[in-house]
């Protein structure tokens, strides 16, 4: 019986598993989990497994819904995270390079990390 295992897997983590954020310690976790799951060994050696850590994206996804739902006097720095987030057409180049890339995760952001992580 021939195995029908898939070449490659992308498990899309977030920043948020890196860096915290307060008040959704489980969302962080669900991410870290990912981000451990590469390491594990689940797939086999056959399957090729990759996550990555995104930061917010620009006009699209959870950051962009949740700025749109803010009232005007809310609107601080999650409205300048979206504003610097990652574009469509940059993510959709990003995910390129980091199957091309052969790391089992890597981290996606607009900006340096020492801007993100205050390093």
């Amino acid at each position: 019986v021939k195995s029908c295992r898939p070449q490659f897997v992308v498990l899309c983590s977030s920043m948020a598993a890196i860096q915290g954020v307060v008040g959704q310690g489980d969302y962080c976790a669900a991410n870290a989990f990912q981000d451990a799951f590469v390491h594990s060994g689940a797939f086999g050696s056959e399957t090729r497994v990759v996550s990555i850590n995104w930061d917010v994206w620009r006009d699209v996804g959870m950051a962009a819904s949740a700025v749109q739902s803010l009232s005007a006097d809310s609107l601080s720095n999650e409205t300048e995270r979206v504003l610097v987030g990652i574009r469509p057409s940059e993510g959709a180049k990003a995910f390129v390079a980091a199957l091309e890339s052969g790391l089992p995760r890597l981290l996606v952001t607009p900006v340096p990390p020492s801007g993100r992580f205050g390093c």
